[in-house]
């Protein structure tokens, strides 16, 4: 008894963003959150070559500004999705029903970029975009 019990519990913890998302985030045509930074390594591209295209379907939060985060819906997710880990932005939170979102963390992407390996960044935005059911061309990655 104490395992299903449990078992329900998990459930609607993991369960509860998703159901905000859809409530509130889904009517409005959001499909995703980004989370990105003021850093110089990607903010520009982040700015121009996702956001461009990704438009009114994206939440987006600054990681940069996280000391005024107030507990929002866009917060939450974050944090439940990609709070406990390292290297966590830029990332992007791509939503599809009530199943596990896809999850895409682009800091070590962005390394290689500037490692001389841009193929790396190449195939991760190009799942994103996939996920997004986006065109996925890819741009020139040279951060």
């Amino acid at each position: 008894m104490g395992n299903v019990v449990a078992k329900i519990a998990l459930l609607t913890t993991a369960l509860a963003p998703l159901v905000l998302v859809r409530l509130r985030w889904r009517p409005r045509g959001v499909r995703c959150l980004v989370v990105t930074s003021n850093s110089p390594n990607w903010e520009i591209y982040v700015r121009d070559q996702w956001l461009a295209r990704i438009g009114a379907a994206a939440v987006v939060r600054t990681w940069s500004e996280r000391s005024s985060w107030r507990s929002t819906l866009a917060v939450r997710v974050f944090r439940h999705f990609c709070g406990a880990w390292r290297n966590d932005n830029p990332a992007v939170i791509v939503f599809h029903g009530l199943r596990r979102p896809y999850v895409f963390r682009f800091y070590e992407a962005f390394s290689e970029v500037k490692a001389g390996r841009p193929q790396y960044l190449e195939e991760l935005e190009a799942q994103m975009f996939r996920a997004l059911k986006l065109d996925a061309g890819i741009r020139d990655a040279g951060t």
